[in-house]
């Protein structure tokens, strides 16, 4: 049976001699994994298809619950980000949260229309802080709005909740409050906004008991 799919590509991995297992962020089907067969020989047709970030509308065949690409077409491969090296670990992470946190098969078409958006600002804006807006609008998205209060006091993480408090305790660390206050307020300062990422790195590890490696390029 074919199905059509549009999706970004997140990652690929080899397989076999020629082959290819690509983990794709579909509208329609979420996260779900597909195979490019001969995609790694020279003059293989679909190899701009399996390419990391490319946007494109998919054709598949599944056959015993497996899917294989037949054929595709490409709506956007976002040049901007393959030029950058600091766009192109931005987009490098946001994949990886994809990729590592959401499960697979769940349908999460607004957060796919998001994730498109947000490739599309790293690849055209501030990288790093079109990053950090897409990670907390994903929290959010999975019902798990940051307290991201006002204050002109100290700011805790609370490691227990991975989310924000006024409120020092025994499961608290403090908060650069620059960076806090960067969260919300966008920043010229690029030392302050790969803070905020690791800031978030250390949350999404908290809340996800995850680990994504690739913030450690940032």
């Amino acid at each position: 049976m074919d199905t059509k799919v549009k999706g970004i590509i997140l990652s690929t991995k080899d397989y076999l001699e020629a082959d290819k297992i690509a983990s794709i962020f579909s509208y329609e089907q979420g996260v779900i994994s597909a195979k490019f067969v001969g995609v790694k020989k020279e003059k293989a047709k679909l190899k701009a298809l399996a390419q990391p970030f490319t946007l494109a509308e998919f054709e598949l065949i599944n056959k015993k619950d497996f899917n294989t690409v037949k054929t595709g077409v490409i709506i956007d491969n976002f040049p901007q980000i393959i030029n950058d090296y600091n766009k192109t670990i931005c987009a490098f992470v946001l994949v990886d949260i994809l990729k590592t946190i959401l499960p697979k098969g769940k349908c999460e078409s607004d957060l796919f229309l998001l994730s498109v958006n947000a490739l599309k600002k790293i690849g055209q804006e501030d990288a790093y802080q079109s990053l950090i807006e897409f990670i907390i609008t994903f929290i959010g998205e999975q019902g798990e709005q940051l307290n991201l209060f006002n204050t002109d006091g100290r700011v805790y993480l609370d490691k227990m909740v991975a989310d924000f408090t006024p409120q020092h305790n025994i499961n608290t660390v403090e908060i650069d409050k620059k960076v806090f206050n960067a969260l919300t307020v966008p920043t010229s300062n690029e030392s302050v906004k790969k803070s905020c990422l690791k800031l978030l790195n250390t949350i999404l590890m908290l809340k996800y008991d995850v680990e994504l490696k690739s913030f450690s390029f940032i």
